[in-house]
């Protein structure tokens, strides 16, 4: 019987255990990684590389419409599949020419560009054409192993679906689109030990980014006066209910009884914050992006939900019809709110440390 333990069998002991986070399993496997790796180019051969795979394409598309070679018809889908094709291939396991990478992600992007002009002047109708976008897009997050394509294409895959939303004028099924990508993201973040150690991380990791990202975009709609978007206020339910769902699963996971004293004011604050986000759903969006960031330890996550949380706390000064004296006896409120929920967080993990 073979008793040796792996690597990644001692790490996901640790994630079953909660001793370890999600950084520092991609610290120790990637360190171990880099160490059997040749290093890299410097920095300005690869910027150099880039720009030059970037202008190639570019010149080889205006190449091909200047010629009349190619045109808005089946020809745009013939070619946009085939650059797609191209690029995947040019994004070999294991490849590090940054050229090529580059040049690869430049034929890929245009590749969906002149496949959605040929679509669409095919079709000349949004919903197919949204749909074989989504369609090419989900084949592309599997096939093109890269973290901006696939980042770009979560975005995408997002906008595809506002776009058939939006032209089938649904418009209150946008609360349902924000409420499912907040409840992917939590799942995403959630589990992200696990999908770590099974190897789907390369692949969850961008598409995680791309969905904040596009939660926290949707959630600008309420400031759109030509948006048609109503009932705001059912995004807010929706959101407070994911915010509290979050919180006490990290609670949970802190191994903090629900009915503590901690823990009810934490729930109090986030009720507290339901009143702005009425009129800003985007406060509670934010406000779920940066828990899961503390949660998971991740800075860029945090700074991306912080400049979000103060831009909305901004937006709806200018938006309440209120008096001056009004807005800002709301903002002071929403202020101590938030200072309130900081003092109770690190209260309890200086209890913790102790």
């Amino acid at each position: 019987m073979n008793s040796s333990l792996t690597l990644r069998d001692v790490l996901a002991q640790l994630a079953d255990e909660g001793f370890a986070l999600p950084d520092d399993y991609e610290n120790t496997i990637s360190g171990l990684e880099l160490e059997t790796q040749e290093p890299g180019a410097p920095w300005y051969v690869r910027l150099f590389a880039g720009l030059s795979a970037w202008i190639a394409a570019l010149f080889l598309i205006a190449f091909l419409f200047t010629a009349n070679i190619l045109q808005e018809d089946e020809s745009a889908i013939f070619a946009g599949l085939l650059f797609c094709a191209i690029a995947v291939g040019l994004k070999r396991p294991g490849s590090r020419n940054d050229f090529l990478e580059q040049l690869g992600l430049a034929l890929s992007l245009a590749g969906q560009v002149l496949f959605v002009v040929g679509l669409g002047s095919l079709w000349e109708e949004v919903v197919p054409v949204a749909l074989a976008l989504i369609v090419l897009e989900i084949l592309l997050l599997w096939a093109y192993p890269d973290i901006l394509h696939r980042f770009i294409s979560t975005i995408i895959i997002v906008g595809a679906l506002l776009a058939i939303i939006l032209n089938q004028d649904m418009l209150e099924a946008t609360h349902i689109l924000i409420f499912a990508l907040s409840v992917i993201a939590f799942i995403l973040y959630w589990q992200e030990n696990r999908l770590l150690l099974t190897g789907l991380r390369e692949l969850t990791r961008p598409v995680s980014y791309g969905i904040a990202v596009s939660l926290l975009g949707l959630l600008i709609l309420p400031l759109i006066e030509d948006a048609d978007v109503r009932w705001w206020q059912l995004t807010a339910a929706l959101l407070l209910g994911v915010l509290l769902f979050l919180v006490w699963q990290i609670a949970a996971d802190l191994g903090l009884a629900s009915r503590s004293e901690v823990m009810i004011w934490l729930a109090a604050g986030c009720v507290a914050l339901f009143i702005p986000a009425i009129r800003m759903p985007g406060i509670l969006g934010a406000l779920i992006i940066l828990l899961l960031g503390f949660w998971r330890n991740n800075r860029l996550l945090i700074g991306l939900a912080s400049v979000f949380l103060v831009f909305y706390l901004g937006a709806i000064y200018y938006v309440l019809e209120w008096t001056l004296l009004e807005k800002s006896f709301a903002l002071l409120v929403t202020g101590l709110v938030l200072f309130l929920l900081r003092y109770v967080l690190l209260r309890f993990t200086e209890g913790d440390a102790i």
